[in-house]
């Protein structure tokens, strides 16, 4: 679920949906086969003109979309049986395409925006959290490091996680880059030097349950599989728990709630599965 300031675009239930701020007017951009649609925050990303999407349908393809509504454009088909498109990003130059392959690899695929001419980049391990700001690409991989490539000079190793870790989910502000990862909880890294600090770990705040993590210039926020919303303070602190279910999440519908975070203005808006609605509480 992301957000251009005007609208929110998400995935779920076999289709990509449009919902307006402005007067909650509900589009659906396009619809999949089987539920095969977009899938979480990380499955859609939006540009001035385009919604860019990682599908399912016949192998993870990635394609895009006026946010008008039109045609859907292959950005990359599947290359290779048990390939799985994990994450899409894009800024203002390129699309970036975030890879896993069947036996364990992986690689990040970068895409002018203009002509879709691709460049790989090659990751050490399973690719599984990225996003882009004006001066760098970052992802996670499988194997615990957190990389920036230079959209000047090339790409560098900024973190590394324990052994067992590996960062699930990401955020940013201007100076930090904010990672989940399940062992080492709420981590917020500096994107010039690598400086690592601790800002929160599972204590009682359901942050082994995080789906999802959002910033602003005063918190970190975090949604879960149980569709609760959490914040701390982005240098570390206490943690807030700001909304909850109005009724438990039935077991059928558990693990699949709390996809995608957005702030708009005065509220942050998730996915609740269960309801199968967008729900806002006040931040």
């Amino acid at each position: 679920m992301v957000s251009d300031g005007n609208a929110i675009y998400f995935g779920s239930g076999g289709a990509l949906t449009k919902v307006a701020f402005s007067d909650k007017t509900v589009t659906t951009l396009a619809e999949f086969h089987d539920n095969e649609g977009p899938w979480g925050s990380s499955s859609v990303a939006v540009d001035e003109k385009q919604v860019y999407f990682c599908a399912s349908t016949s192998g993870y393809v990635v394609g895009r979309i006026a946010k008008g509504g039109g045609q859907v454009e292959t950005v990359l088909a599947p290359p290779e049986p048990g390939f799985i498109a994990a994450s899409v990003t894009v800024d203002e130059q390129a699309v970036y395409v975030a890879h896993q392959n069947g036996d364990g690899s992986g690689d990040v695929f970068r895409f002018d925006t203009a002509t879709l001419e691709p460049t790989i980049w090659p990751s050490p391990s399973v690719p599984v959290a990225s996003l882009a700001d004006a001066h760098a690409f970052y992802w996670g991989d499988a194997g615990g490091v957190l990389h920036k490539h230079s959209k000047v000079d090339g790409t560098e190793t900024i973190a590394q996680t324990a052994r067992s870790g590996y960062p699930l989910y990401l955020a940013q502000d201007a100076a930090y880059l904010y990672a989940y990862d399940p062992s080492l909880g709420l981590r917020r890294i500096a994107k010039d030097t690598g400086t690592t600090s601790a800002i929160a770990v599972d204590q009682g705040n359901n942050l082994s349950e995080a789906r999802e993590l959002a910033v602003d210039e005063t918190y970190v926020y975090w949604s879960t599989v149980s569709e609760k919303v959490f914040r701390v303070p982005i240098a570390g602190g206490a943690v807030e728990r700001l909304a909850e279910p109005a009724q438990p999440v039935p077991f059928e519908k558990e693990g699949l709630g709390g996809y995608g975070l957005v702030i708009h203005e005065g509220y942050i808006y998730w996915y609740a599965y269960s309801e199968g609605a967008i729900r806002r509480v006040a931040r």
